[in-house]
């Protein structure tokens, strides 16, 4: 057999000739990235979390340069140029012409970690984009840490490397409009995903007869698992793999002889000696919501506990909560840690059913259950730790973002703008959960709201709207008294006569429309932005704040308004929610409140 070919590079074009600057900080010009040359500390390293080298004295001169004739290098290893590629079973032949990686979206070099060889210029080629965009697209605008370069140095395992690869195809091929689905190009992409896919699963299988066991590789091997199960559109085999990995996340921790713990907060490195490694921790963390354990039961199954690993590392952790935030993922972290704490610890109630029986042959389970599911598990338990102190740090978590989103909502900070606004409309939902949108009576309510707004500093409430503009739509709504035992029309007009009016709105929902109206204007905002992916992400994002606003605020205007919204995302996929799915949820809770005006307002909780 030939030996494979070298990638031949695209032809470039000259760079245009300009003086080279030498100033800047010393991490910039290691990186070789624009420093913006702020003092002491420029901007670029500390939005992005890095230490910033400082600036040269007058007195040094940088190393002389390297005259020596440059090397030519082989994109592919010396393993992989000696080793013929393995025979494909697929007929038709590969045009590398068709696909080639994209260039690298970080400023960093791109690399491929020691140890890693490829069976053929093929598979190098679906790792680059994987590497290059695919773990980009996953991280939803956050640092791609947890899969570059994390899950890429598990590669040098097959099976890893296999499931890389086959993600990486198959998120080829499923951005291919319907119209183009004849492409060959695509067919290629999809048969070689479902070939590389079948061959992870199998090399899976023998690891796990042989007793090998490997937690680190059957954890990473889930996440992409649950990954391509999405993406191919299998939910239910997606969720059924998270479930089992959580499930053994659990039982190591808890056969530990002493409690395991890490700082989220400051150094990321994981100690040698730690039973898991703390990315795949804070993965699986996110990843265990209530949601789930409806989603992942079934009839044949008992009750899935929630929120377990969570509670076994950090349950008793209290975070101070500084005045600002230096970074994006610091902002994340003290922001998941007030959500995490109002999800509940318990099982559901038995009598809530399964949403499919095991072996079902539906796609996605019915989304429009999965709310009245929720609601029903909290009648029947205690609420969850919704306090006067978590009202508290969320408003101290708002003092200490704006100044970072504010950054991010300026041509300068364009970069961060997409994280920054995900964790921005996060927290308004989470604003609406713990202040206004829970079955109190209206004097518990208002007085949570009142707590919350006495805390919360007048800068949040100018930032809730980004256009500046005062809203007017609020104040034409005529809004019942407080009843969350029926839903509302959305004007005067449109109000049942069945049914007293209150002249002026309560005073719990006069706060609450501005706070809608700012997670619709956001969320607009955010889908219109060019890197806005509208596809599959990881995590969880916009979707679930959107899908409660459509099934339970008293506003039916707003509730369609955010039913567009999630019409306007197309086929994005955020973890277990789905925005088509989600909206068409939205549409028969409207249209069965219009059949019956009797229907139970929504508790919205595990949808945040």
């Amino acid at each position: 057999m030939n030996p494979i070919p070298s990638i031949t590079p695209a032809a470039k074009k000259p760079r245009a000739s300009k003086p080279k600057v030498k100033s800047g900080c010393l991490t910039c010009k290691q990186r070789r990235v624009k420093c913006d040359e702020t003092k002491p500390a420029c901007l670029r390293c500390s939005n992005f979390g890095r230490v910033c080298g400082g600036y040269p004295s007058k007195e040094e001169t940088p190393p002389p340069k390297d005259t020596s004739p440059p090397v030519k290098r082989k994109l592919l290893s010396k393993a992989m140029q000696t080793t013929p590629p393995a025979a494909s079973p697929s007929p038709e032949p590969f045009h590398a012409a068709v696909f080639a990686p994209p260039p690298p979206l970080s400023s960093l070099p791109p690399q491929v970690p020691a140890g890693i060889t490829f069976q053929d210029q093929r598979e190098y080629q679906y790792f680059c984009h994987f590497r290059d965009a695919t773990a980009i697209e996953f991280s939803n605008g956050f640092e791609p840490t947890l899969w570059n370069p994390f899950v890429l140095k598990a590669c040098d395992n097959p099976s890893i490397r296999q499931l890389v690869v086959a993600t990486a195809a198959l998120s080829i091929a499923v951005k291919t409009p319907p119209l183009r689905l004849w492409n060959p190009s695509n067919d290629q992409h999809h048969q070689y995903a479902l070939q590389q896919y079948g061959q992870a699963l199998k090399g899976i299988r023998e690891m796990v007869a042989a007793g090998q066991d490997s937690t680190r590789i059957a954890l990473i091997s889930a996440l992409l698992i649950f990954s391509f199960e999405s993406l191919h559109g299998d939910l239910g085999r997606a969720v059924m793999h998270i479930q089992s990995a959580v499930e053994m996340i659990v039982k190591r921790l808890r056969s530990l002889p002493r409690p395991h713990y890490f700082s989220r907060i400051g150094a990321a490195c994981t100690h040698p000696s730690a039973p898991i490694d703390n990315k795949l921790l804070m993965a699986f963390i996110r990843l265990d919501r209530p949601s789930l354990a409806l989603m992942s039961r079934q009839k044949s199954s008992p009750a899935i506990e929630t929120n377990q690993i969570f509670n076994l590392l950090f349950s008793s952790e209290h975070l101070e909560m500084p005045n600002g935030f230096s970074t994006i993922n610091e902002a994340r972290i003290y922001l998941e840690d007030i959500r995490w704490r109002m999800l509940p610890s318990t099982t559901p109630p038995e009598n809530i059913p399964a949403v499919w029986d095991e072996g079902d042959a539906a796609t996605y389970p019915d989304f429009e259950w999965i709310p009245y599911q929720l609601k029903q598990w909290y009648e029947m338990c205690d609420l969850p730790n919704v306090s006067r102190h978590l009202c508290y740090r969320l408003a101290q978590w708002h003092d200490a973002f704006s100044p970072l989103l504010n950054y991010a909502m300026s041509p300068n900070g364009d970069s961060l703008f997409i994280p920054a606004a995900i964790m921005h409309i996060q927290a308004l939902a989470t604003e609406l959960i713990i202040t206004r949108f829970f079955p109190l009576s209206s004097a518990a309510a208002e007085s949570r709201s009142v707590s919350f707004s006495s805390a919360r500093s007048s800068s949040f409430s100018d930032i809730q709207s980004y256009s500046g503009e005062p809203s007017t739509r609020s104040s034409s709504l005529t809004v019942p008294e407080m009843n969350f035992t029926r839903p509302r029309a959305s004007s005067s007009h449109m109000i049942s006569s069945r049914r007293s009016v209150s002249p002026t709105p309560s005073f719990v929902e006069a706060n609450l429309f501005p706070t809608v109206h700012a997670i619709l204007d956001f969320s607009r905002r955010l889908v219109a932005h060019p890197r806005f992916s509208k596809g599959f992400v990881f995590d969880l994002g916009i979707i679930p704040p959107l899908s409660m606003i459509s099934m339970m605020c008293p506003d039916k205007v707003l509730r369609k308004e955010a039913i567009e919204v999630l019409r306007s995302m197309a086929s994005r996929r955020e973890g277990m929610w789905d925005s088509r799915v989600c909206a068409e949820a939205g549409d028969r809770c409207l249209a069965r409140e219009d059949n019956q005006g009797d229907a139970e307002m929504i508790d919205p909780l595990l949808l945040v």
